[in-house]
């Protein structure tokens, strides 16, 4: 498993120190719960299985049991980051449904790649467990909010093609049907998450600069494109809130003074994901990690769940 990741981050943290909060100290009392429910790929996966534990005040991300455990079966670092500054800050328990998978794209149709599963796949779980509103999820249009973090593989498999920005084109309108059908079932709700500058991970740098060249441009469409179709999509609905999340401040301002987060340079890697700004040639560690974190919590905060 990897780190708990970037929008876990602030999601995973916020629904552990609310629920902290509450239990620690007698003179507060419980809210009603408030509901997220996450797709997206290994960037935001927490290893979630919606036929575990559920999501509950004492145990607000469900499973696996908090705070996780690494591939060699430690304590997740997320538990020893900003607890303290979300566990003083909110009261309220926000239960976590994350259905994120490593390797997922939007819809396997259109990109041709084969991931383990698909935001398409992802969704169709929460309809047949959560858009009931089962006895344990009572969410409602005012209490609930979907997340999305998804494009990354998206890019991976389809920045070498002389048609990408076509493919990409599919991907995101894909996307939108599927928020579209969210939005139908109750969820007005929204926070999207970018795709994060891609070209300056390990991985594609070490492919060459037409590669890092290829893959910025691809990034850059899918963002732009997904800008596009948010300002649109807000734009038939008078009662929808939805935040685009930018993720390539918090990457770049990590990246370019590398030293004052720790690290050394911004190329080496390190799977404690401490001592590398990247756990892998591919994923952030700890300290990427908070500062997406931190944008996804004020972004939860804007469109009302916080």
């Amino acid at each position: 498993m990897l780190l708990v990741n970037l929008l876990s981050t602030a999601v995973a943290l916020a629904s552990f120190g609310s629920a902290a909060c509450i239990r620690d100290d007698p003179t507060i009392q419980a809210t009603e719960p408030k509901y997220l429910f996450i797709f997206g790929d290994s960037y935001t996966r927490t290893n979630f299985d919606i036929k575990g534990t559920k999501p509950s005040s004492k145990n607000p991300l469900g499973n696996p049991a908090w705070p996780g455990l690494t591939s060699s079966g430690g304590k997740n670092w997320v538990a020893h980051t900003i607890t303290d500054r979300l566990v003083s800050k909110y009261n309220n328990d926000t239960l976590t449904y994350n259905f994120a998978v490593g390797g997922a794209t939007v819809d396997r149709a259109i990109t041709g790649s084969s991931p383990k599963t698909t935001v398409t796949e992802q969704v169709k779980i929460w309809d047949d467990n959560l858009k009931s509103k089962p006895s344990y999820a009572k969410w409602t249009s005012s209490n609930a909010a979907v997340g999305v973090f998804i494009g990354i593989n998206d890019i991976g498999s389809t920045y070498m093609k002389s048609n990408t920005d076509e493919i990409l084109t599919k991907v995101v309108d894909k996307y939108f049907s599927l928020l579209e059908h969210l939005y139908n079932s109750g969820v007005r709700k929204f926070f999207l998450i970018k795709v994060p500058p891609t070209n300056r991970t390990p991985l594609m740098r070490n492919r060459g600069s037409a590669t890092v060249k290829n893959v910025t441009e691809a990034v850059t469409f899918y963002n732009n494109y997904l800008d596009k179709k948010t300002i649109k999509w807000r734009g038939h609905h008078s009662d929808l809130k939805v935040k685009v999340v930018e993720t390539h401040a918090a990457f770049n301002t990590a990246l370019d003074n590398p030293t004052k987060y720790g690290s050394k340079d911004n190329k080496c890697t390190n799977s404690d994901g401490k001592t590398c700004l990247w756990k892998d040639s591919y994923h952030p560690g700890i300290q990427i990690q908070k500062l997406v974190g931190f944008q996804v919590k004020d972004a939860l905060r804007d469109i009302g769940i916080w």
